[in-house]
C-alpha cells in the first residue's frame, strides 16, 4: 500500500499507512485486556476487521464485506479474515461455558509478573479462576514466573498444535483456569 499524505482544514498532516503486523498484534492485546477487565468490551465498527484510516473525513470507511472479497475495502491488510476469527474468540470467552461467568462478573485483580513487558488478569467466581496473561515483549516468558501451576491453558484457535502450553510468545496473550 502507499504511504498517502492527507491534509484537512485545520488539522495537520498526517501520513497515512496500514498497519504494521506487530500494531495489529498489539492491539489484540487491548482485546485481550478488555475481556479480563470488568466492564462491557468496547469495539468500534471495523476495529474486529482491522479497518484503519486517517484523520477525517477519511476515519469513516465503508464496512467491508467479506465475501466481496479485498476490492471491497483495498485498504485491508492481507489476513484481515483471520484477524477477525482471533478478535472473535476474544470477545467470545465472555460467553464460554466454563468461564464467561467469572469474566463477566468475578472478582477482579492484577497480579504483575517480574517482567515489565507482562500483566496477569485474574478473575474469580465461586471455585472457578482465570488468569489471562499479556505479553507486549519481544521474548518468551516461561509460564511458570507467571504463577499458573495447578492451572490449564485454553488452548486458543490460532495456537500450533505443538505450542508449548508452559510458555507465553512474545506479543502474544494466553488464557488460564482452573475450577476448585
Amino acid at each position: 500500500h502507499p504511504t498517502t499524505e492527507v491534509d484537512h482544514p485545520g488539522a495537520p498532516t498526517c501520513v497515512h499507512t496500514p498497519p504494521t503486523d506487530l500494531a495489529r498484534r498489539l492491539s489484540l492485546l487491548g482485546v485481550a485486556l478488555q475481556v479480563a477487565c470488568p466492564g462491557a468490551p468496547m469495539v468500534f465498527a471495523g476495529d474486529e476487521m482491522g479497518m484503519w484510516g486517517g484523520n477525517d473525513p477519511d476515519c469513516r470507511r465503508p464496512l467491508p464485506w467479506p465475501e466481496l472479497g479485498q476490492q471491497a475495502n483495498p485498504d485491508l491488510t492481507h489476513g484481515s479474515l483471520e484477524y477477525t476469527d482471533q478478535y472473535r474468540h476474544w470477545l467470545k470467552l465472555r460467553s464460554h461455558p466454563d468461564l464467561g461467568d467469572a469474566l463477566r462478573w468475578g472478582d477482579f485483580r492484577v497480579l504483575l509478573a517480574d517482567d515489565p513487558d507482562v500483566v496477569m488478569i485474574e478473575r474469580q467466581l465461586n471455585r472457578t479462576r482465570v488468569r489471562i496473561a499479556v505479553n507486549r515483549g519481544e521474548r518468551t516468558i516461561e509460564a511458570r514466573a507467571l504463577s499458573v501451576t495447578g492451572f490449564e491453558r485454553l488452548q486458543l484457535p490460532n495456537a500450533q498444535p505443538d505450542e508449548d502450553p508452559k510458555l507465553l510468545k512474545a506479543v502474544s496473550a494466553a488464557v488460564w483456569f482452573r475450577h476448585g
